[in-house]
């Protein structure tokens, strides 16, 4: 895997934070490789406090099999913080879509990105053992159950709505984090019925094998 990371130019506001930057990408990469299989990715992490999760002041995006993006708030009073213990969990998150995206493509349809969401969180617990994210068990069981009977209905829709499934929409009925919470239910069910599998070696598994 070739190693590219590069923080945007100019922005004086990040260069407080290159050393942790650096850290992060470095033992990604690290503990990555042994895991996924990954072409070249290139890391760009830039100054883009409008996009940022509120609670940490970063996100992450992968918008193909090569290429990730993390936005910062720089002037976020927990960012450095946020870098210590979250950008390394982000940037595994980040690499498990780029390694699904390469064997399966950019996600279709609500099940494929239900799929994605929960590989990807599972992955970082994976490889840090750390808790699941704040948005992996957001719902209660009850939110979870209503969830799921509204979700099954969409499964197969490349038209369902993202940004109200993934950050919630009022009109719907559908909680913040709502997908990434139930993703995360589905994948992990399925590892604990197959214990010799873990979310590394599903990178490539077709989001209906899931829910069969």
């Amino acid at each position: 895997m070739s190693e590219n990371i590069h923080i945007q130019e100019p922005s004086v506001d990040l260069e407080a934070f290159r050393n942790q930057i650096q850290a992060a990408y470095l033992e990604s990469m690290k503990l990555a490789r042994p895991r996924l299989h990954l072409g070249e990715v290139e890391v760009v992490v830039v100054n883009n406090p409008r996009v940022v999760i509120p609670e940490m002041g970063m996100v992450g995006r992968t918008i193909d099999s090569k290429n990730v993006v993390v936005s910062l708030d720089p002037h976020h009073p927990n960012l450095s913080t946020t870098l210590e213990t979250d950008l390394l969990k982000t940037l595994l998150h980040e690499y498990h879509h780029c390694a699904r995206q390469a064997a399966l493509g950019f996600p279709q349809t609500l099940l494929d990105a239900l799929i994605s969401e929960g590989l990807a969180d599972n992955f970082q617990i994976e490889i840090t053992g750390g808790k699941p994210p704040r948005w992996a068990v957001a719902l209660t069981e009850a939110e979870l159950t209503q969830a799921t009977k509204m979700a099954e209905m969409e499964y197969s829709n490349p038209g369902y709505d993202h940004k109200g499934w993934f950050f919630g929409s009022k009109d719907q009925g559908i909680p913040r984090w709502a997908g990434y919470s139930l993703g995360f239910k589905i994948v992990s069910d399925y590892l604990r019925a197959h214990h010799q599998e873990s979310s590394s070696s599903l990178h490539a598994l077709p989001s209906g094998e899931f829910v069969l």
